[in-house]
């Protein structure tokens, strides 16, 4: 069975994927459970249609095996560059997931 810790945040990513996006109008998803220490899916994989036409996706993964640690961060992509919103940990200030800042990039 997992550690209640092991699941970092995938409804609050959702929940911010909204907020940046708008609503979701369609979902295409599929799970798979490759760890064989948890009681529940492992791997999540989901295509996303918004209400204004927009696709994305989202994808998460616990794998059972070691790797290498990598950001757990949300990227927009879109036809002006790139933005990584930061995000405050959850009841830094009493309130969950405020926006503090980001960056971007743009191409020349």
């Amino acid at each position: 069975m997992a550690a209640a810790g092991q699941y970092r945040g995938g409804v609050h990513h959702i929940a911010r994927i909204r907020l940046l996006c708008g609503d979701i109008a369609r979902v295409h998803g599929a799970v798979q459970a490759a760890n064989s220490t948890m009681d529940a899916p492992s791997d999540l994989a989901l295509n996303l249609v918004f209400t204004g036409g927009t696709i994305g996706n989202y994808t998460a993964s616990y794998p059972e095996i070691p790797v290498p640690p990598e950001p757990n961060d949300m990227r927009l992509y879109g036809t002006e560059g790139v933005l990584v919103p930061l995000w405050r940990p959850c009841g830094s200030n009493g309130l969950p997931g405020q926006r503090i800042s980001s960056s971007a990039s743009f191409a020349a």
